[in-house]
């Protein structure tokens, strides 16, 4: 059968389409409420792709029962990264943005973002977040600002889908620290990375992340430390 010929105005289309992957295990409770957050964008994705990395809560039949509106992938406990890249491989959109399942965006967030990576034909564009701290939540530290920052969170930023394929999607080898060892390889690649100075994102605070923030922070800077020491010599500096 022959290649479809695509017209510029598919083309473009295609260009200006946004998908959204959200990698999600063990989030009954809360992947509704990520998921409303997405229904809700002024700018609609054209794909919702939620990947269940081997939940054992509900959260599959949960997911379910959204039909058509969102499409279900599974992995087998590959971690935020994997279950990331298991995403990535089914998009069909020229950008593409992740939600972690208990994060929420902002409602014009894909529009502000696609706006301006669109506008200055940059890799990714990356907005401000938010933090909530929920019931039996704390934050990190004292220091931990509530107002509007520039948290390495990847759901404050919005791919050129092309680019992050290019650039090998997420270190699937790290459980934790996979997004900041994605900016460091982000700048080690000189990327075009617009920065907003608006909130697009709702990152919250719960006893189960607090959790993992303990049990992995030490491992993963290691490991990125690590990284980067490679990265420098393979470059010779």
């Amino acid at each position: 059968m022959p290649s479809k010929r695509w017209s510029r105005r598919e083309r473009a289309h295609m260009a200006d389409s946004i998908a959204v992957v959200i990698p999600v295990l063990d989030r009954a409770t809360l992947i509704g409420d990520a998921l409303d957050s997405v229904f809700a964008q002024t700018r609609r994705p054209e794909q919702i792709i939620v990947v269940d990395d081997g939940s054992t809560d509900g959260t599959l039949e949960l997911l379910r029962g959204y039909g058509d509106r969102i499409t279900i992938l599974t992995s087998d406990r590959a971690g935020p990264a994997g279950a990331r890249n298991r995403g990535l491989a089914e998009v069909r959109c020229g950008q593409v943005a992740f939600l972690d399942s208990d994060d929420l965006w902002r409602p014009a967030a894909l529009a502000t973002l696609s706006d301006a990576m669109t506008a200055a034909r940059a890799d990714a564009a990356w907005g401000l977040a938010e933090t909530e701290v929920m019931a039996g939540g704390a934050l990190p530290n004292p220091l931990w600002p509530i107002a509007a920052t520039r948290l390495v969170l990847i759901p404050s930023m919005l791919f050129r889908t092309a680019s992050l394929r290019d650039l090998g999607g997420f270190d699937a080898d790290l459980r934790f620290g996979e997004d900041g060892d994605l900016v460091m390889r982000m700048r080690r690649e000189a990327w075009a990375v617009v920065e907003l100075d608006e909130a697009v994102l709702l990152h919250r605070r719960h006893p189960d992340n607090m959790t993992l923030d303990r049990q992995g922070a030490a491992g993963a800077w290691f490991d990125l430390a690590r990284k980067a020491m490679h990265l420098r010599r393979s470059q010779g500096r």
